[in-house]
């Protein structure tokens, strides 16, 4: 897509693909870490800081 002509010349879409683009880098980054051994204890703190309310 970044070697199209609308690429280059909207900017609007320059964002929005951008935009997605890091979304799913953040996306592959949570489920590294939710499936890792360190998934259970992101879990348990979470319920944790939700009981306090």
């Amino acid at each position: 897509m970044k070697d199209t002509g609308i690429y280059a010349n909207n900017q609007v879409i320059r964002n929005g693909l951008n935009f997605a683009q890091g979304l799913a880098v953040g996306i592959l980054f949570s489920g590294i870490i939710m499936s890792s051994r360190y998934g259970a204890k992101v879990k348990a703190f979470k319920q944790r800081l939700f009981k306090k309310k």
